[in-house]
């Protein structure tokens, strides 16, 4: 049965990524040969080891350019080209790890976030509304020819979120509100490679450390990190604090190290990090502080919680049902005591705590579940 897997990129090696890079090796491990089309070609430097798990694999893009993909490659173009695409590849399950950012239904189609069916967040001005309006018909359209069975989620918040914004939708795609209405829907948490990050744990060797590991990226509010730093610093001054993660906007890194110099609160930054020093420091850390609120899933947390970390997380968060609530936060303000509190209560077993309950999100657990979705699939082919 030849299956198809439809993703935007590669590029960013995030978390949506991952979901694609476990979706192809758990097809392979039962022998199957998944055929992986993608809006642009692999074009970041650093995907050569990520790659790597998944050689052989055949990959097809929709769009070989070395520009930004635009808004209307993203939803106008890419819908026209992946349906001629689809027809002539002659696909006999559609497996779409891009969500609804196409607003097309595959077979499974995996949710990471309502992006773009809300048109109130994606489509800025008047025009852009009515371009945004008429890729919905287009969709639609669309949608008559799909048959889909399963639509996953990344977390229950995802989950309340994609119901809002369908019931608002559901005037303007009729038929893919139908047809979504009557898939079933569930939870399917996002794959981390937890056993990796806790055979490098090391709870009893732990240091006043806090860490935030995130892309350097504004969505994800790292500027507030200065006055939580600055008031942890007054009650505790030997604690560090560190940004560790991936470089995904330059200017906003350069205007956020000249924040922290400014006001003279010592943040280190560990840009790009390899995967083994990007271990060390999260081996090292206490606390797993996440600052961004409403994160789809936060896999940066579950992969401090496996480390040994207390996590430290925004109130409405996809991980944070799994979280007591006396390391939730509802406003920044709140943030400094909590991470006093979380320094001084640490200890072996509360960390080990933390990395039982990260186990549930490992990567072997995804490929289980996502695999008997896909068998129930076939069996009824």
């Amino acid at each position: 049965m030849k299956t198809c897997i439809l993703h935007v990129s590669l590029n960013p090696i995030g978390g949506g990524e991952r979901v694609v890079l476990e979706m192809v090796k758990a097809l392979k491990d039962i022998g199957a040969e998944p055929l992986l089309i993608l809006l642009e070609p692999p074009k970041n430097p650093l995907l050569h080891e990520f790659l790597e798990e998944i050689r052989s694999t055949r990959v097809l893009w929709l769009f070989d350019s070395r520009r930004p993909i635009t808004l209307k490659h993203a939803v106008g173009s890419f819908n026209a080209r992946f349906l001629r695409l689809l027809k002539k590849l002659d696909c006999n399950l559609l497996i779409n790890a891009t969500g609804l950012y196409s607003i097309v239904l595959g077979d499974i189609t995996y949710v990471h976030w309502p992006f773009h069916l809300d048109l109130s967040s994606t489509f800025r001005n008047f025009g852009e509304k009515i371009y945004g309006s008429l890729m919905l018909e287009f969709a639609d359209a669309v949608n008559a020819l799909m048959e889909p069975k399963f639509i996953a989620y990344n977390s229950k918040l995802t989950f309340r979120r994609t119901m809002e914004v369908m019931k608002t939708l559901r005037p303007a795609i009729p038929v893919t509100y139908f047809k979504f209405n009557n898939a079933t829907h569930t939870i399917l948490y996002p794959p981390v490679n937890v056993e990796r990050i806790v055979r490098h744990a090391k709870p009893d060797l732990k240091e006043d450390l806090v860490v935030t590991l995130s892309r350097i990226d504004s969505r994800k509010r790292l500027e507030m990190l200065l006055p939580i730093a600055k008031e942890v610093l007054q009650e505790k001054p030997h604690t560090s604090f560190i940004i560790l993660g991936a470089l995904n906007d330059p200017e906003y890194f350069q205007a956020l190290k000249s924040l922290f110099e400014r006001k003279s609160v010592n943040v280190r930054f560990a840009i790009n990090t390899p995967e083994k020093e990007k271990l060390r420091i999260l081996s090292r850390a206490k606390v797993l502080l996440h600052l961004m609120p409403f994160e789809h899933f936060g896999i940066a947390i579950v992969e401090g919680m496996a480390a040994g970390a207390i996590p430290i997380v925004h109130r409405e968060c996809g991980v944070s049902e799994f979280i007591d609530d006396e390391y939730l936060y509802s406003s920044y303000r709140e943030v400094p005591g909590k991470i006093l509190r979380a320094l001084n209560i640490y200890d072996t077993h509360l960390a080990k705590k933390f990395m039982e309950m990260a186990m549930r999100f490992d990567a072997k657990v995804f490929r289980t579940k996502f695999i008997s979705l896909y068998n129930k699939l076939v069996s009824n082919r």
